[in-house]
């Protein structure tokens, strides 16, 4: 049995040269200096019009996002899990699902709240605690709700402090005892222990100076807590630790234990009764994940535990990489659904009292690839599952004798097309919708996007039939280039029965009606493209290839080349075996050479930023990019003029632009501040736009960047349901085409005549 899949997605970025080359000349002159509002202050709303779009790119069913333990019932309490549900168009609700039996589930509104709350649930059988933050009007405040019955809640008054400026990410119940922990917008944690109507502000563990502490669970019984941690640098990966608290998280002290490996990854939490249990994954002998648990009597060392692989795990063998999700446990038994990224099953585990790691049963298919899922043992012979993905939420019980069972949908929503690219035809704006197709076959399973077109008449979107373009119909995923008159269309078409993505395209040449089929592509493996681009009389196409199409091959940067837009030759190759790379999109020095930019692996879950140019034989090779090549992120696009390349990245945690004019020497012009996004910078009339996303403080909220000369810019929030931010920004006419998804908001929005918006809010 092999899992298939085809991720290669259309870029989402409008690539308008001229336009983005004038932002990089305007950023060269002045140098870039975010210009966002003084602390606690939201960017001014701008004027904004609905357009309307097809029913198929809004959610058609409720939603639900949970996250913590499935809590185990008896018989005073109900089983439990907790999060969010949310309505088609509306802010997520507080909501805990509780049932007698773990089979038929009933959802409790915990409170009515204006906003949206994402957040989680902890508990015991003293008393059970919801947390989490509630968006609303670009403001963030944490709050925290608890029931002695899981039925009842009650909201506690945090300190105004915490809840305004720190973010709730872990919660621990023992006794009756709440123990509540999360970052503020700079990373730094603050926490609150919660006894009865006495509230008590902590001071977590420090980590080292210049490191952010990266809180990731907190669990507790009687006195004792234990907190698990990544601390690193702000942009980097740290291992997993532990800190121990002896007085029921009051004070903790300063001693890291470390848990596994560095790269190992913890994924929850728990007291047995006996032992703290952790699962997740480590890297195992052929550098890829799998399962993993730790135990510790008291989490000052840690004992790595023996889990045995699924006994249905793929033919790919180690080219899988494997999970345990969050545990749950019950009177001494933990129970773990287990992740393959090349399965589109889970998998059920269980740990005896004595601390023997049994593999179960798989789940039956699940609506996506690679899925985990909480869980709780019923009782000595069987397992409650609770599976999430794409929004929609199942359950299902495993039974000694009887394996998996699937019991009660409980949310269920369809994903909704997005739009992958907004282009100018002739006959006026077209977008390209995706939306992702996942589907079991007999050999496994295949995971693709559907593309369909819009029309755009300036008021509403009209889907038309799947996209047509001369022989381009069926395709996964499609990256389209004009230059001087003439267009370029390159998909990937997944082949039924087989295991590869082949590319298929179309040239036509300028002047000319007839398009003309590419060639030279592979007949086999899995290829991609992110973008395509004529640089300097060269045609080019940057993304990256597989070995085939089954997930988990590595994947390796990808760049071919063609002087007439017909006739395709490979520029690479570029290898590195078990890690993966990617290239993006390619720009011109100023001296005329082409540059590609992309990302690479240095070990697994390490990446670097990587520029990539042509030797003299035409292959082209990585360059060295100085102290570029130390830092951990990534490039995601360029933009080129007369006096250089300026690039869009992701370095040191931060959005950043930096600009080059050699490949080599590199300088970092621009710098969001953390929380925030900007990427995409356009040339509208007026002066210049990007999409994004501004957050300080407790503040944030999707935004279009608008700027009049390119050096000082200016977040204008659009309206939304949910934080996020903005994705694809693109002139129409005198007006701004502002896209986000449907989860953040409004699928499309218009801002009339761009140019006053944007000297209007210059001139503030």
């Amino acid at each position: 049995m092999s899992g298939t899949s085809s991720r290669q997605q259309a870029s989402r970025r409008v690539t308008q040269r001229k336009a983005v080359a004038a932002f990089a000349a305007a950023a060269l002159t002045f140098g870039l200096a975010g210009c966002v509002p003084e602390p606690g202050l939201t960017p001014p709303l701008v004027d904004t019009v609905t357009i309307d779009v097809p029913d198929s790119m809004l959610h058609s069913g409720d939603e639900a996002d949970i996250d913590g333990a499935v809590l185990p019932g008896d018989d005073a309490l109900p089983f439990a899990f907790g999060g969010s549900l949310t309505a088609p168009g509306e802010g997520g609700i507080p909501t805990v699902w509780v049932s007698d039996d773990g089979e038929d589930w009933e959802a409790v509104t915990v409170a009515e709240i204006d906003g949206s709350f994402t957040g989680t649930l902890a508990g015991d059988a003293s008393l059970t605690a919801l947390g989490g933050q509630v968006w609303h009007d670009g403001l963030t405040r944490s709050r925290l709700w608890a029931s002695e019955n899981r039925t009842t809640w009650t909201e506690v008054d945090l300190p105004q402090r915490f809840a305004d400026k720190n973010r709730i990410t872990a919660i621990a119940v023992t006794d009756g005892r709440v123990i509540v922990l999360g970052p503020d917008r700079d990373g730094t944690v603050s926490g609150v222990v919660i006894t009865g109507d006495e509230i008590t502000e902590i001071e977590p563990p420090q980590p080292e100076e210049g490191e952010l502490l990266g809180i990731a669970h907190v669990v507790a019984h009687d006195d004792h807590a234990i907190l698990i941690a990544n601390p690193a640098a702000e942009g980097d990966n740290g291992a997993a630790v532990s800190y121990v608290s002896d007085d029921g998280g009051l004070t903790w002290g300063d001693t890291a234990t470390p848990i596994g490996g560095t790269d190992d990854r913890v994924r929850g939490a728990v007291w047995t009764g006996g032992r703290y249990v952790l699962t997740g994954a480590g890297v195992n002998d052929d550098n890829r994940y799998g399962a993993a648990a730790w135990s510790s009597a008291d989490g000052t060392s840690w004992t790595v535990e023996t889990v045995p692989p699924s006994s249905e795990n793929h033919d790919s063998g180690s080219l899988s990489s494997d999970w345990l999700g969050a545990p749950g446990t019950n009177k001494g038994i933990v129970s773990s659904l287990g992740g393959n990224d090349n399965s589109s099953e889970s998998s059920v585990y269980t740990r005896s009292a004595d601390g023997v790691w049994t593999f179960r049963s798989q789940t039956s298919a699940n609506p996506a690839s690679g899925m985990s899922g909480a869980s709780v043992p019923r009782d000595a012979a069987s397992v409650i599952g609770i599976i999430e993905a794409r929004g929609s939420l199942r359950s299902g019980i495993f039974s000694i004798g009887r394996g998996w069972t699937d019991t009660v949908s409980v949310a269920s929503t369809v994903d909704p097309s997005y739009i992958s690219s907004i282009d100018e035809h002739p006959d006026g704006i077209r977008l390209t919708l995706a939306r992702s197709r996942f589907t079991i076959t007999d050999g496994g399973w295949k995971n693709t996007s559907e593309l369909s077109a819009a029309s755009f008449d300036g008021d509403r979107t009209v889907e038309d039939d799947p996209v047509e373009t001369e022989g381009m119909a069926g395709l996964s995923s499609v990256v389209r280039a004009t230059s001087d008159g003439e267009e370029l269309v390159l998909g990937s078409e997944f082949l039924d029965g087989s295991l590869s993505i082949l590319i298929r395209g179309q040239h036509k040449a300028s002047g000319s009606d007839e398009w003309v089929p590419v060639t030279g592509f592979p007949t086999e493996g899995a290829i991609g493209f992110h973008a395509a681009a004529k640089v300097g009389g060269l045609w080019v196409a940057t993304g990256d290839a597989r070995a085939s199409a089954i997930t988990g091959q590595a994947r390796h940067a990808n760049i071919w080349t063609s002087p007439n837009g017909v006739a395709w030759t490979s520029a690479g190759p570029f290898g590195g075996e078990d890690l993966q790379s990617q290239a993006y999109e390619t720009c011109a020095l100023p001296n005329g050479d082409p540059i590609a930019v992309g990302h690479a692996e240095t070990k697994i879950g390490e990446y670097r930023a990587v520029a990539w140019s042509p030797a003299a034989n035409g292959m082209w090779q990585r360059l060295n990019l100085g102290e570029l090549d130390d830092s951990y992120g990534w490039f995601d696009g360029c933009a080129s003029n007369d006096d250089g390349v300026i690039v869009s990245a992701k370095t040191g945690g931060r959005d950043v632009l930096l600009f080059t004019d050699d490949g080599i020497d590199w300088k970092t012009v621009f710098t969001a501040t953390r929380g925030s996004s900007i990427s995409s910078p356009v040339a509208v009339d007026g002066g210049f736009v990007a999409s994004g996303g501004w957050a300080r403080g407790n503040a944030s909220r999707p935004v279009v960047w608008v700027s009049a000369d390119g050096a000082e810019w200016t977040p204008l929030a659009v309206p939304s349901t949910h934080a996020g931010a903005t994705g694809i920004v693109t002139a129409s006419g005198d007006d701004l085409l502002v896209s986000m998804s449907a989860r953040t908001g409004h699928p499309l929005l218009a801002i009339r005549d761009i140019a006053d918006v944007i000297a209007a809010a210059t001139r503030r």
